[in-house]
């Protein structure tokens, strides 16, 4: 009876500590990902009251066993979500399940049921990059107007950092060291990690030109953002789809004059592009995942499988340390060995 009182509890009832007070002040979790997990569980709602067509919050826990849960997770992929998406939704749903077990022992059957779940093997994506041909081709594009100058600082920047367009965007004035010894910036990256990147002359000359242009002579607040928009008179920080119409109006000019620019260029390809420059360069792997901030080098490895023209060049270094094979094996009029191959030694 105890067990079955314990699974009449609404569902959502550990929601609110859950996002509020466990993901930020127990797990550390950054903004972003409170953000995600909110919005995976106002899916989950809106999935509630669309199948029971009654309040979320009469729906108990025994309402939702693991059946359930997989019509969510399929419901999810047909409003257009991907297996990688599909998987997040779930992590976001293990991690609450793990929750409610900590809160109440007697759910742990019902948190076991939902842990249970397989992620779904999602197909990786191959990783687009430029060749240096177009890249050049599209850093030339900008003008010498005023936002020329800043289309070519925030494109420049991005390739030269391997940053992710969310750590471009939020760079501030204080992330900025520039020095005529060697310039670098701070990027804050995902999980509240920051790393320090060192940028080249060419790319420090080209910050500084649109520094003195954009905030007065370089002056400006170390709060202030690097790249902005002003709406209201205000300035805001620049969003992701400005950065990326920027880089497809640039992409598009350029691909008149350079057939090597791809039909679709986005942000990313910037940070992918220098990743693979990088490895064909020489760089060790272990340095380009330090470089881009990857926690794990399997997710630097995919840079390794990504170029064709690296592995063709790896392939023909195998070859040239190869032995040419003899036509003549040496057992081949070695009458007592042949005797010995065949069984009769």
């Amino acid at each position: 009876m105890q067990q079955s009182n314990h699974l009449r509890q609404p569902l959502f009832t550990h929601c609110g500590d859950f996002l509020c007070e466990h993901l930020h002040g127990q797990l550390g979790r950054s903004e972003c990902t409170i953000a995600s997990y909110r919005g995976c569980m106002r899916l989950l709602r809106s999935f509630v009251e669309e199948r029971s067509g009654k309040c979320f919050y009469k729906f108990c826990f025994k309402d939702a066993d693991r059946d359930f849960f997989l019509d969510f997770l399929g419901w999810v992929e047909r409003r257009g979500c991907s297996k990688a998406t599909r998987n997040q939704r779930l992590a976001c749903l293990k991690s609450y399940a793990r929750y409610v077990m900590d809160c109440d022992f007697e759910l742990t059957a019902w948190g076991s049921a939902v842990l249970s779940i397989p992620m779904a093997t999602a197909e990786k994506p191959m990783v687009g990059w430029l060749r240096e041909e177009a890249l050049k081709g599209i850093l030339a594009s900008p003008d010498d107007s005023r936002f020329g100058c800043r289309d070519l600082a925030l494109m420049a920047l991005m390739y030269d950092s391997g940053a992710r367009v969310s750590e471009m965007l939020g760079l501030r004035i204080r992330d900025l060291n520039i020095y005529a010894s060697g310039s670098s910036v701070r990027l804050h990256g995902k999980g509240r990690k920051v790393r320090e990147v060192p940028i080249g002359e060419r790319t420090t000359a080209i910050l500084q030109r649109y520094l003195d242009r954009w905030f007065d002579g370089g002056s400006g607040q170390p709060d202030d953002w690097v790249f902005f928009t002003v709406i209201h008179g205000v300035r805001n920080r620049m969003s992701i789809g400005n950065a990326e119409r920027i880089v497809r109006k640039h992409a598009q000019a350029a691909r008149l004059d350079n057939p090597l620019v791809p039909d679709r260029v986005t942000p990313h390809q910037f940070r992918h592009s220098r990743a693979t420059h990088l490895l064909r360069a020489k760089v060790p792997l272990p340095l380009i995942g330090r470089f881009l901030g990857h926690a794990n080098l399997q997710t630097t490895n995919v840079y390794a499988a990504c170029d064709v023209d690296l592995l063709r060049e790896a392939i023909g270094e195998m070859e040239k340390d190869t032995p040419e094979m003899q036509e003549e094996p040496d057992w081949e009029n070695d009458s007592e060995m042949l005797a010995r191959l065949c069984g009769l030694a």
